[in-house]
């Protein structure tokens, strides 16, 4: 995988042009697929290919989010075989066409793009990024190698089958700051694309060596002959960039990419004009047919194949009807039985029961299979806990159990991707974070007057999921709750005491908009708690340690703060690495 941009300063272009991967490839014959393989980088000198690359980049800065999509056109070249089979290429954008935020960008005025030489070692791992001018900005090539360490296949050496899967430890590159990071692999299935016999591998990818560590997922059909990769999705989150104004920016993004011609193995490369043909005793015997696999009718793809599909931290796939949109979740295996938190926040209120910006509801939870083809959102017990004995904590597990709050069909599976389908078409619109009893009750003085607004009910006919987005880190919804009451009366308790209007034009109906944001939960990422003291005023999180029944002290607490890492660690006062940023 190599990664094109250009040389210049932190220029909107420049930027687009570093996230665009492209995927060194090649092409050959139709040939029958293995059942094993062993996977490795090989390359001829003097062999080039050329690629296409899409991709899409969300970067925030100044409380501003600026969208940037690229197509990019680029040459690859092998400059030669070292003793050891590492690989020196040269890569330069041929063309590029940029938009921001749908704007398309003038090409007047840029310079021509640099070559960018790269080498990698037999596994695919990266050892060498540079550009060959020597006046290009250092931090635009740091990052371009950072990218390209993360989102490059690295091969285990070993036989592979589909069902395998790897872990390669990367270390850190200290000349680019590029940081160490850990990759994890599985060969999903032989495929052939395009007539290229490939392997299907799906990967994760970490970094560790660094205070803000980014991550890397996607899929790569990596080429059996060569190592290359011929066709790749992926994404990425939480990219730190340097875009030259002094503050801490973050990019998300994804792109994805095919070869268009060439190769980097001429004993692998096909004739466009005469494919090769399998041998025959008979010249003029007609080639049998390939057989083609029976298609899958209970797989999500042929389920979902006319639906809209959204890739993102899950696949959202919706469908219009006529009097409602549909939405199901595609959920892979990797992420059952994984803590994830949804926040519920209102975003619009009545200024009275409901005030926008008050939190509903912080929710930790876990999707997990159960028998039955069902998938139960399952909010663990953490009141009650025990670190310090195994066998304590399984007395725990027998008493205290987990809560089930949602259920979810299975509505199909997709056996390549290790992935299950739900309908969460009524999830964000039903009652799972209590806004039916923070809207009906009323009592109190204000009730007696025909005050407080008076009581509502949930109004199902006018409720309505307004918005519903995935991406790289998180899903986002906006659910507008409408509730019903009782009209006429003497007016408000605001009315009744000379005071201003309502805070509804008209009492018979309210409308709430609640935000649900849902991501995984944060691990190992080097936050400490800190103990609560009630001298200091914070709020706290508390559960109950028992794995010392001598103790008198079996309940801790730890302060809600948020995770600010300081960038200069031993400096008595330092910028934050990740400041915190309020959306107002």
């Amino acid at each position: 995988m190599m990664l094109m941009h250009r040389p210049s300063g932190p220029s909107a272009r420049g930027l687009a042009a570093l996230f665009c991967l492209t995927f060194a490839s090649l092409a050959f014959s139709q040939a029958a697929l293995p059942s094993k393989a062993k996977l490795g980088m090989k390359a001829e000198a003097g062999r080039t290919a050329t690629y296409s690359t899409d991709s899409e980049i969300s970067i925030s800065f100044g409380g501003e989010t600026v969208k940037l999509n690229s197509k990019d056109k680029s040459s690859v070249r092998v400059v030669k075989v070292l003793e050891d089979g590492s690989i020196e290429f040269e890569t330069t954008t041929l063309e590029s066409t940029l938009t921001i935020d749908g704007e398309e960008m003038d090409d007047e005025g840029e310079e021509p793009d640099s070559k960018i030489l790269s080498t990698f070692r037999p596994n695919g791992v990266l050892t060498r990024y540079a550009d060959a001018d020597p006046e290009a900005d250092p931090a635009t090539t740091q990052i371009g190698a950072r990218v390209t360490q993360a989102s490059s296949v690295k091969f285990s050496g070993q036989e592979v089958s589909a069902g395998s899967s790897w872990t390669v430890d990367v270390p850190a590159i200290a000349d680019l700051k590029v940081p160490a990071g850990r990759g994890t692999y599985r060969l999903l299935a032989f495929e052939a694309v395009n007539g290229i016999a490939t392997a299907k591998i799906e990967f994760s990818y970490a970094e560790s060596g660094s205070a803000a560590n980014a991550t890397f997922q996607g899929t790569s059909w990596v080429e059996l002959a060569s190592g290359d990769t011929v066709r790749g999705t992926s994404s990425f989150a939480g990219l730190p960039f340097d875009f030259g104004t002094g503050e801490a920016v973050k990019a998300d993004g994804k792109e994805s990419s095919d070869r268009l011609s060439g190769g980097l193995l001429a004993s692998a490369q096909s004739s466009p004009s005469a494919p090769a043909q399998p041998a025959t005793t008979e010249p003029n015997t007609k080639p049998a047919e390939e057989k083609k696999p029976e298609e899958d009718r209970n797989s999500i793809d042929f389920k979902m194949k006319d639906w809209e599909k959204k890739e993102g931290l899950f696949t959202l796939y919706t469908k219009k009807e006529a009097t409602r949109t549909r939405y199901n979740l595609e959920i892979k295996r990797s992420q059952l039985d994984t803590l994830f938190f949804m926040q519920a926040t209102i975003s619009r209120g009545d200024s009275s029961r409901a005030v926008a910006g008050d939190p509903l509801s912080d929710t930790l939870f876990e999707f997990r299979e159960v028998p039955g083809d069902k998938i139960f959102m399952i909010v663990p017990q953490t009141g009650y806990r025990s670190p310090g004995s195994a066998a304590i904590q399984r007395v725990l597990d027998r008493s205290f159990s987990d809560s089930a709050i949602e259920a979810f069909d299975i509505e199909a599976r997709q056996k390549d991707r290790d992935s299950v389908l739900i309908d969460i078409s009524t999830f964000f619109t039903g009652n799972l974070i209590g806004i039916n009893e923070l809207l009906s009750g009323a009592g109190g003085i204000a009730s007696l007057l025909g005050g407080g607004e008076g009581g509502v009910s949930p109004d199902r006919e006018k409720t309505y999921l307004q918005r519903l987005s995935v991406f790289p880190t998180n899903v986002y919804a906006e659910t507008v709750y409408s509730f019903s009451g009782r009209g006429g009366g003497a007016g408000n308790f605001e009315e009744v005491f000379g005071g201003v209007a309502g805070s509804t034009p008209d009492r018979r109906n309210v409308n709430i908009t609640v935000a649900y944001n849902l991501y995984p939960l944060p691990a190992e990422n080097g936050y400490v708690p800190r103990r609560f003291d009630p001298r200091i005023g914070y709020f706290n999180v508390t559960h109950q340690d028992i794995s010392d029944i001598e103790s008198r002290r079996s309940v801790v607490q730890n302060i809600a703060r948020w995770h600010l890492v300081k960038k200069e660690p031993f400096a008595p006062m330092s910028e934050p690495v990740e400041p915190i940023v309020f959306w107002v």
